[in-house]
Order: C-alpha cells, then sequence, then structure tokens
C-alpha cells in the first residue's frame, strides 16, 4: 500500500522520484518557451542536466546544454526580454530538478530557500542568450570560447564572489568527478574543469550557414577536446605517486540523525563501536567521529576540568572536556571530533552590556597528551547556519529568520591552521580538517597542496540528508576533487552514509553504506 500511495503522487524515472514540485518546474518551461521546437529543446536541456547528476550520473554533461545554443544563437528578431525570460525559467528548472535535499535540510518553508537558490541559476544561465545576441554572427569557435569563459565566470560568481552564498551544488564540473576530465582540476582547477564542458557543449552543433569541412569545424574541435582531455587527464592520474597512507586511521559511522533523537547523543552509539573496532583490530593513530559527534562544549581554555564523575543515568551530554578526561585515554589515540564550541561575550548595546554567547563549530583534535587543538568551519550553510556579512543585520534577524524558524547561530571561523598529532610511534602527523559544507568549496585553505598536510580529514553531519542518497553522492564526488587538488590521501567520516577513504588522484579506496560501521585503514594497507 505504501508503495501504491508514493506513486500516486510521485513518478519516477531511472531511480530518482519526482514529485508534483518537479512537474511544476518543467510545466512553467513550456508555458514560458514559444512554439513546439523550442519548448522540446528546452525540456531536453533540463532533463539532460538532471540526468547528469545523481543519482542518474549519465554522461549528458557532454551535451546538456547544446539544446540552448540552437535556441539563441542567430535570434536577433526576436525580443531579448523574451528569450531571457526564456532563460531564468529553464535555468530555475534544472536547478530545481537537480537539488530536491535542500528543501529537506530546512524543517519550514525550505522550498523557498530552494527556490532563491533556483532563481540564482536561473539568472546566471540568463547570461548565455545575451551573449550570443552580442555575439552576434561571428564563427562558432570565437562564439563557444566567449560564451564557455562567460558561463565559467557566472559559476564562480554564484558560488564564490558573492560573500558567503557559495552555492555550488549545480557546478558544470561536479558530475565528472569519477572520471579522467577531473584531473585537470589539479592544473586548472575545477573550474577550468567546466570551461572545457561548457566549450564542448557549445561546440556541438554546425555552422549550417557555411559549406564543406568548414560546416563541421565545430563538431570536430568538440571531440578533439574531449578525446585529448580525457585521454590526458588519465596521463596526469597515471604520473601521480600514490604514496602508502601516512598514518592508520578509524574513521567511525554512528548512522543517526538529530530528527530521531530526543537527546542528541550519538557519542554513545561512537564509542561502542570505537571500542569494539579497538579490541577487535587493534590500536590506530588517529581516531575520527564526524560532525557535532560532542554536545555544545566551551572552550577548552576557558574550563577548569572537573574530576567528578557524574552517574551513568544522568550523562545526558557529552561536552569536549568529558571526553578529553574520560574517553580518549581510554582509547589511547588522537583523535578528531566535531563539536560546537560557545564563548560567553559581552556585546554593547543600547549603552548597556548585555551578556551574549558566540558559537562556532569546530573540528578539534585530542592528541595522545591530552592536549586539544580545534579547527574552526569557515564556511557556513547560509541562513542555517550563520548570515553572509551583507545579510548579517538586525532587520533580517528580526524579521527573515523567524519566517523560517532558523536561528543562524554560528560564527564563522577567522583562520586556519593545520592540526598536529603524535602516532603510535611517536612521529608527527599533521592534518587538514573540513567540516561539511566545507568539503564542496574548493578555494578553502585546507585544500591548497602548499601547507603539506599529511592528509585532508572531512568531518560531516549528513541527517538532514538521510532520504536523499544523491547527497552521499555529491558529497564523495566533491571529497574526490579535494583529494585530486591537494594531491593528498582524504578522509571522509560521516554521521549517516558514506564515509571514504580517498586516495591522491581521487580514487574511492573503501566506502561504507548507509549503516552503522567503522572503516579502519593501517598503514601497510589500504
Amino acid at each position: 500500500m505504501e508503495i501504491i500511495d508514493t506513486f500516486s503522487s510521485e513518478w519516477a524515472i531511472g531511480g530518482r522520484l519526482f514529485g508534483w514540485e518537479e512537474v511544476l518546474s518543467l510545466a512553467v518551461v513550456i508555458v514560458v518557451t514559444r512554439r513546439l521546437w523550442r519548448k522540446m529543446a528546452a525540456l531536453s536541456s533540463v532533463l539532460l542536466f538532471a540526468a547528469a547528476f545523481p543519482p542518474w550520473g549519465w554522461p549528458t554533461w557532454l551535451i546538456c546544454f547544446t539544446p540552448l545554443i540552437l535556441l539563441w544563437r542567430g535570434s536577433e528578431g526576436r525580443s531579448i526580454g523574451r528569450d531571457v525570460a526564456e532563460a531564468v525559467a529553464i535555468g530555475f528548472a534544472m536547478c530545481w530538478m537537480t537539488t530536491g535535499f535542500v528543501r529537506d535540510a530546512v524543517a519550514v518553508r525550505g522550498w523557498l530557500l530552494q527556490a532563491s537558490g533556483c532563481l540564482l541559476f536561473g539568472l546566471q544561465i540568463a547570461l548565455l542568450p545575451v551573449v550570443l545576441r552580442k555575439l552576434g554572427e561571428r564563427t562558432v569557435l570565437v562564439t563557444a570560447g566567449i560564451t564557455a569563459a562567460v558561463a565559467t565566470g557566472a559559476e564562480w560568481l554564484q558560488a564564490s564572489a558573492l560573500n558567503g552564498i557559495n552555492w555550488s551544488m549545480t557546478a558544470l564540473y561536479l558530475p565528472v568527478g569519477h572520471t579522467p576530465l577531473a584531473q585537470w582540476a589539479a592544473i586548472v582547477t575545477p573550474l577550468g574543469v567546466s570551461a572545457l564542458l561548457y566549450g564542448v557543449n557549445f561546440l556541438w552543433l554546425p555552422e549550417l550557414t557555411r559549406t564543406g569541412w568548414r560546416r563541421w569545424r565545430g563538431p570536430l574541435l568538440a571531440g578533439t577536446l574531449l578525446l585529448s582531455a580525457w585521454m590526458g587527464g588519465q596521463q596526469i592520474a597515471a604520473s601521480v605517486v600514490v604514496p602508502p597512507q601516512p598514518f592508520s586511521v578509524m574513521l567511525v559511522q554512528p548512522h543517526v540523525r538529530g530528527a530521531e533523537e530526543r537527546v542528541w547523543r550519538p557519542w554513545l552509539t561512537l564509542d561502542r563501536l570505537t571500542r569494539e573496532s579497538l579490541e577487535r583490530d587493534g590500536p590506530v593513530d588517529l581516531i575520527v567521529w564526524p560532525e557535532t559527534a560532542l554536545n555544545e562544549s566551551q572552550r577548552p581554555e576557558m574550563v577548569t576540568q572537573s574530576t567528578v564523575e557524574p552517574a551513568e543515568g544522568e550523562r545526558y551530554q557529552m561536552p569536549l572536556q568529558d571526553f578529553q578526561r574520560l574517553y580518549q585515554p581510554a582509547y589511547q589515540a588522537a583523535c578528531l571530533v566535531g563539536v560546537p564550541l560557545v564563548t560567553r561575550v559581552t556585546k554593547q548595546r543600547y549603552g548597556l552590556e548585555i551578556s551574549d554567547v558566540s558559537r562556532v563549530n569546530c573540528a578539534c583534535l585530542v592528541n595522545s597528551s591530552g592536549a586539544v587543538d580545534c579547527h574552526e568551519k569557515l564556511a557556513l550553510v547560509p541562513l542555517k547556519e550563520g548570515l553572509p556579512d551583507f545579510l548579517e543585520t538586525s532587520w533580517v534577524r528580526r524579521n527573515v529568520l523567524p519566517y523560517y524558524e532558523l536561528t543562524a547561530p554560528i560564527k564563522q571561523g577567522q583562520e586556519f591552521h593545520l592540526l598536529p598529532f603524535s602516532t603510535q610511534d611517536g612521529q608527527t602527523m599533521q592534518v587538514a580538517a573540513s567540516v561539511c559544507y566545507e568539503s564542496h568549496l574548493p578555494w578553502l585553505p585546507q585544500f591548497d597542496p602548499a601547507h603539506e598536510a599529511d592528509a585532508v580529514v572531512h568531518l560531516l553531519y549528513d541527517g538532514d540528508f538521510s532520504n536523499h542518497p544523491e547527497w552521499t553522492e555529491r558529497q564523495s564526488l566533491a571529497c574526490r576533487y579535494r583529494a585530486i587538488e591537494s594531491r593528498t590521501w582524504n578522509y571522509v567520516c560521516s554521521t549517516w552514509s558514506g564515509s571514504a577513504i580517498i586516495d591522491p588522484t581521487g580514487r574511492i579506496v573503501r566506502q561504507l553504506p548507509a549503516r552503522s560501521g567503522v572503516l579502519r585503514s593501517d598503514v601497510s594497507g589500504p
């Protein structure tokens, strides 16, 4: 009966369910677009774009924008306003079809936040008909090059330069993370990979106004570029010397989510899994627990450690100080754990000194000596965790956030540094920590090979996306890029699913499915 009820309101293609929201977005494209052939071209581009992203992952990223060039190239006789409206509708639908997980991430009116991001993507697509109109009858080679540069610039703008929006969920480079093309990210950055894909898309159509071989020089160049980039990516990967893993690691995945927990205590499951693994398979150099594994804690330097052990029935929370005192010594290994840290601060308001709390989302490393070092999250999830600078106003906090029942309680970290720890044999290692959303942003300092980190460790909370396995795939693709860019081992520790070990070529060596468990690797093996 549940299956019948599900398909009465949703339809499925290729394993992905589409509800009335996706159908409505396609209907908008049909209404806005004039003439039957234009409607078919617009819809095909939307569906090809959606198919390029998880969970489908078909290689339609090669042609998803090609129908749009057919629509807008040589359309001088049409109204530019009509072309722009058409482009916004198409871009909105493209984004809406591929970011359904956003609606579940925000409990109240998540669809409105998703729509805002989709409109941003629609405005990005709207640049294409404007540029094509300006270029006029120039050759397809010139048109493709300039249009690809503009499209890549718009992707960079929406992903990074809008001061905190970071809407990088629809970056064209993302779905090719498992192909040799992704290897070019180590040389030209992921945006360079997007530029290549845009260029190939814009070259496929022949120039019908030309004769002979000139008519087909665009498709010929597209095929040559693609083949050269594919083979070059294979050569780049083959030239990478993959060293042994620098230390042994244990990634602990509790497979829990906050919505199901009356009191958030993932550390109960994490502790059980950790102890079982240590008893069964022996010690490791580094134990990793995911984002928000511990309860909200005061900063280590501001707390005098208590010697009183609370009764078992009263321990509903596990602050960092208790973990440092009671758990880490029992594990006899360095531990990297996710924990929100709070600091009491005094603010001046209306001429009065008012006590307030400053919260930061951290990855804290508790060394075998008991010392604690923390990485403060540099990039926050907009609105849910924190506000971009241009939205950080009392009016937004008073009127906008309550509308979504959000508080944006987290402050942005200001500095990055590596986290050092000692291995079982006394060596000193340094890791770069990445917390949740940071994994999707290639320009952050964690992934700069100049820092010479021994490994990059990603701490994730993905419980809000437990019903969206495509999010796990996107996260894995993003972390594969981070491994390629940093050319070091990357370790991914998730709350719900997808914890993984990724080598410096971006290859997933091992990965956990959606269940509780431990992923281990010793320095002598994979």
